[in-house]
């Protein structure tokens, strides 16, 4: 696990062989405006009883090196939480779910 902080967010960067994933927390009030536009993209789902949305990204046509991206993004209170990586949709979601 690789922790980092930039400005005012924590990340944790988790990487098995080349599997991995980032959870992020920062304080929801600085990522209204982020949160508010990531809303109105991706597929509506639920994490923890929160809405949340998902986002799945494929590399480029003709691009066979880079991995696919999941990305989920939710608010819970005062915090803006988001998963991200190159796992498939349910594991992120698992992962996001555990966030509690």
């Amino acid at each position: 696990v690789e922790v980092s902080w930039d400005a005012g967010a924590v990340y944790q960067n988790y990487r098995v062989g080349e599997l991995h994933f980032t959870v992020s927390q920062s304080r929801a009030e600085g990522s209204n405006l982020k949160y508010e536009a990531m809303m109105r993209q991706g597929t509506p789902v639920e994490i923890n009883g929160f809405q949340a949305v998902l986002e799945e990204s494929g590399p480029e046509p003709g691009d066979n090196v880079s991995p696919a991206n999941v990305s989920v993004y939710w608010r819970q209170g005062d915090w803006f939480f988001s998963v991200t990586g190159g796992l498939p949709v349910p594991e992120i979601k698992k992962i996001a779910s555990s966030l509690d």
